[in-house]
């Protein structure tokens, strides 16, 4: 596949999106597959063009900052060459070009999937809330405009305004996450040398952004101490980040814990991350929104537990893994209850890192994205050959066949002995596999009478109509290289077919009102 990915950061910038974007790109080019990434030069020292871990990236100038977003006057005419020149792009949303990525997939013909990594949420104040409303709804209209769109789980999806509204075309796949095993003595050395060996530390790390309820942890501490003295509080990541001021506000709380806090900066390098999560007791995430930190996962497989707010999306780790305990969001009390009894309880809740991969396989994660990615080609050049022969609306004056002409070969009955006129022993072997398992030997005789009555043949272009979950195009699709159609007035059992990987399109619609021309498929099955 020739896969193109747009978002507004790559690296070396690094956030969880971030990190997301470069693991899937870098996975599927491992794989075989030619990944290119358009992105933004957001540093005038970065090169415009180079080649990492088997990734091509193009970063386009930067003329100013808006936002979380950058300006880049080149970006229609670079989108518009790249987008023709590969089968299937990726964005990463929140993404300011979205709708405009959307509408060039659309007006060129190719499929676009949409890898969204959590509702845009801006801190208070009258822009920031206009720049929302704007931005949630264009990245909704681009939604729309995608094939496919995936979530990280299916608990934020049902709680996301956005995605409910995208739910025909929804995926769940888990970040794909690698993280160095920490090391050890280094971990000592290092709290040691920073004067922490009594210190019971509670570790958090991300952007200091209003979302992520760092806030809350500094206003829960006095309460952790009263029950653990020695409690002492660990920060890693951005604290002035250019869009939003949450660091300043905090300042205060910041100054009234002097003593009892350490800030280690930015930490680029994972290894030392890594040492970062295992010299903590506890890694806590007050989120009050969150999609699905990565910085949870990777703390797990260094060993530390978790304590996250319990809220849609954020809550999942520790739900699927059991390494840690939820608090409700925005309560310091209720947060520093829970800390100090996950603390009390350490053993209890002490990560396996072969248990949390069994939940969060890399691997797992890049296989359902080179199938998703993989299926949006097939579907879109089935969707094209769809085109040349059928008219996508409905059409309601459609012929009636003529019946008296003796066109029809009916089969009323099939002595058992007799032979298949279509049907391979080949064939049979294959029906037989994929039918193995049904109990109901009328219709396990019935689906060989009707596939060998369609005489298939290679390049056939068939309809099932009244498809159902698509049990006779899965088996028609093994058997010979046809271009296959589902029709069903049943959205379920549709979502269904879809999400088995049916190999046909998926159409949704009435019987009294099939969008179709005329002389449109060789072969129907009603």
């Amino acid at each position: 596949m020739r896969i193109l990915t747009i978002l507004t950061y790559y690296r070396p910038h690094w956030t969880g999106l971030t990190a997301h974007a470069v693991r899937v790109a870098e996975g599927l080019a491992a794989r075989g597959h030619d990944v290119t990434v358009l992105t933004t030069r957001y540093r005038s020292q970065l090169p415009r063009d180079e080649i990492l871990n088997g990734v091509r990236i193009i970063r386009l100038r930067s003329i100013a900052r808006f936002s979380r977003g950058m300006i880049t006057p080149a970006y229609s005419i670079a989108a518009w060459k790249l987008i023709r020149q590969h089968d299937v792009i990726q964005i990463h949303s929140p993404l300011p070009e979205a709708l405009l990525t959307g509408l060039l997939c659309r007006f060129l013909r190719k499929p676009m999937l949409m890898t969204h990594h959590g509702d845009l949420v801006m801190p208070a104040g009258i822009l920031n809330k206009i720049i929302q409303f704007i931005g949630s709804n264009l990245l909704l209209f681009s939604g729309y405009l995608a094939q496919r769109v995936t979530s990280y789980s299916q608990d934020y999806a049902q709680h996301s305004k956005m995605l409910t509204r995208l739910e025909d075309k929804l995926d769940y796949v888990y970040p794909p996450v690698e993280f160095p095993e920490p090391e050890l003595d280094a971990v000592e050395e290092w709290k040691s040398d920073l004067g922490l060996e009594d210190k019971v530390l509670i570790g958090f790390s991300g952007r200091w952004v209003d979302e992520k309820g760092f806030d809350i942890l500094l206003a829960a501490l006095p309460f952790i101490k009263q029950a653990i003295p020695n409690a002492h509080l660990a920060f890693t990541g951005e604290q002035d980040v250019v869009y939003e001021n949450s660091f300043g506000e905090s300042k205060p709380l910041v100054e009234q814990l002097e003593g009892h806090i350490t800030f280690l900066g930015l930490l680029r390098d994972p290894k030392r991350m890594a040492n970062f999560y295992a010299m903590c007791d506890l890694f806590c995430l007050p989120s009050r929104t969150d999609m699905m930190a990565l910085v949870q996962i990777e703390a797990m497989l260094c060993g530390t537990p978790v304590v996250a707010s319990d809220i849609p999306g954020a809550r999942v780790v520790v739900q699927e893994t059991g390494f840690g305990q939820l608090a409700p969001v925005g309560d310091p009390k209720a947060l520093a209850k829970t800390i100090v009894q996950t603390l009390n309880s350490r053993e209890s809740y002490q990560p396996n890192r072969d248990a949390v991969r069994v939940v969060f396989n890399t691997d797992e994660s890049l296989s359902k994205y080179e199938q998703i990615l993989q299926s949006m080609i097939n579907s879109d050049k089935n969707i094209e050959r769809l085109n040349q022969t059928i008219l996508l609306k409905p059409d309601n004056h459609l012929d009636n066949p003529d019946q008296s002409s003796g066109g029809y070969r009916r089969i009323r009955f099939r002595p058992q002995e007799a032979k298949w006129d279509s049907i391979s022993e080949a064939d049979e072997i294959i029906l037989n596999q994929l039918l193995g398992n049904e109990a109901d030997m009328a219709y396990f005789r019935r689906t060989k009478i009707l596939i060998d009555y369609l005489q298939l043949e290679t390049g056939d272009r068939v309809i099932d109509i009244g498809c159902g979950m698509g049990v006779y195009l899965n088996a028609m699709g093994k058997l010979r290289d046809v271009w296959q159609a589902g029709f069903d007035t049943d959205l379920q059992r549709l979502k269904q077919a879809r999400n088995q990987e049916v190999p046909a399109h998926l159409i949704n619609g009435r019987i009294e009102a099939l969008p179709f021309a005329k002389e449109s498929f060789d072969k129907v099955l009603l």
